[in-house]
This record gives C-alpha cells, structure tokens and sequence, in this order.
C-alpha cells in the first residue's frame, strides 16, 4: 500500500488535503487527441503531459517541479477553519501539445517530450524545463521560473545536488531516507517522502556507492536495482512550510 510520509501531524493535514483537491475528479483532465495532440488542464500540466507519454509509448520520463513561489503562479484552496494555514496549489493551466508527426512507438524519441517542454514555454514563457537523458530513461528538470518578486530567473535544481553515500545491502527505503536528509541539509528547503511503494521498499535491499555525484544518479542505481518499473515525481509544496515531496510511482 502507497503511504504519505511525513514528520508533523499539521503538515501531514495540509499536505493530503492538498492532494485530495489536485486529485479528486474534475481537478485535472489530460487528453491524447488521435495520435497527435495532448490537451491537458492540470496545476501540473508538464507533469500530466510527460505521463500521458510514459502509457502511451512505455518510456521511463521522471519530473521535478520548480518551486512556485509568485503569487500569479498559486491558487489557494483552502476550506474551512486552517488555523492560520493555507492551503496552496500551483495555478491550474491549461496546455495544448501538437506532437511531432512520424513518431515511432516502439523507440525512445526525445523530440516528443521536447514538444512538450516547447508548448509549455510558449503559452507559459516564465516557466521552463529542460530535458536529460540517460539510459535509465528521461529527466524533465526545472530550468527557469518566477522568484517571490515576479523576476523570471534560474531556478535551483534540487536534484543537481551533490551527495556521497556508501550503502551495502540495505532496504531501499533506507537510501531514499538518507537521501532526504542529506538534500535537506544542502541549502534545499525541507526534503521528504511522499507517495512510494512502502512495502516494495521496506523488502528489497540494494547497495549504492555515490562519490560526489548528482542525487539523481542516487534515484536512478535504486531504482535500477529494484528491477520494477518505477519512475519519481518530484513535487514543490508551497504550503508553509515550504517543502519538495519525492514520490516514486508507476509510469504513468
């Protein structure tokens, strides 16, 4: 069973109501038109895009969100008596993606996923993503986004961050805990679990030898060694207090 995890009862409140408004029915809607266009309305529309690909092709596309911070980039849904609290969502929009003509289903194609990332700044030029590639799949990273301000500027790249970590043998979910901790102890905000597979975690074990190496690479040997198909969704709470939430889901 999928679990949240988190430290503090009040966050842990906010933070599934949160989820329970972007994820109820009619919050967001994707739709794959034929075979050539994606239409998405979704406070994540990037995210909602990239996984409408990973189902249709089987491609391992993982995302990380930028931190939305400007007022213009936030809804408030909060309900009810919150004690001081809101709760905020990034601003639903909606994206329009005329995908590439000739794409093959049955091989990697990174022009696909770059329609995607070149509709997005179109109709939205303040945020940008840019995209990696390893033989683990794909990486949809954060590139540029507005400050508290309005000042579109680069924005920091949680997982960029360097990490050393030496773990033989262990339960995967000890890696993705000290993940967390280190992340959290680099100049980042708050790093924590989100949605994962608990029991998978908790029951494969996994040994990882990172030397000052990107954390990504850290997710990618972990989930390599699990040998399920798994991919992770980094994702910015801008809740007080601010944090990201690792969550490592199915494709799609």
């Amino acid at each position: 069973m999928d679990r949240v995890w988190l430290s503090n009862g009040t966050d842990r409140f906010f933070f599934l109501l949160t989820v329970a408004l972007l994820t109820g029915p009619g919050f967001g809607a994707t739709t794959l038109s034929g075979q050539d266009r994606i239409t998405v309305d979704d406070p994540r529309p990037v995210k909602a895009a990239v996984a409408q690909l990973e189902r249709k092709y089987g491609w391992i596309i993982t995302y990380e969100d930028p931190p939305f911070v400007h007022p213009d980039d936030l809804d408030d849904l909060t309900v009810g008596p919150s004690g001081g609290k809101r709760a905020l969502t990034p601003k639903r929009r909606r994206l329009v993606v005329e995908l590439p003509p000739g794409t093959a289903a049955t091989r990697r194609n990174r022009r696909v996923i770059q329609a995607v990332l070149d509709a997005n700044e179109t109709s939205n030029p303040s945020q940008r993503f840019r995209l990696l590639e390893s033989d683990f799949g794909f990486h949809v990273v954060p590139a540029c986004g507005r400050d508290q301000s309005g000042q579109v500027s680069q924005v920091a790249v949680v997982l960029d961050t360097r990490v050393t970590m030496q773990l033989t043998d262990v339960p995967a979910l000890d890696v993705l805990n000290e993940l967390c901790l280190k992340l959290s102890g680099s100049g980042n905000p708050r790093i924590a679990l989100g949605t994962i597979p608990e029991g998978l975690l908790r029951t494969r074990r996994v040994s990882v030898t990172i030397t000052n190496d990107r954390a990504r690479d850290v997710l990618v040997e972990v989930l390599r060694q699990l040998a399920v198909p798994l991919t992770w969704r980094l994702l910015y709470s801008p809740s007080a207090p601010q944090a990201y939430f690792l969550n490592v889901v199915a494709p799609g």
